[in-house]
């Protein structure tokens, strides 16, 4: 099970590698490519980097966005930044 759960996780991330490749300004990619790291890879500084780059593009009033400055706060307070 364990591993049917890793190819996922894998294969998930390099999607959104791949639509990050053709959009690379989508904050909406760039806060699920955070989270994928956050969450699946347990890597909160590239987190943090993706968030920051979200946070940037991201419409004030995106769905998205509320839980994109939690999420931000939380990989900043675990790198110590």
């Amino acid at each position: 099970m364990n591993a049917k759960l890793d190819r996922k996780r894998g294969r998930n991330h390099a999607l959104l590698q791949q639509e990050l490749a053709e959009h690379p300004n989508d904050p909406y990619i760039l806060y699920q490519l955070g989270k994928d790291f956050e969450i699946n890879l347990k890597d909160p500084a590239q987190a943090a980097a993706h968030y920051q780059r979200a946070l940037t593009t991201a419409p004030k009033t995106a769905p998205y966005r509320h839980d994109l400055c939690i999420c931000l706060l939380a990989c900043l307070s675990k790198t110590k930044q």
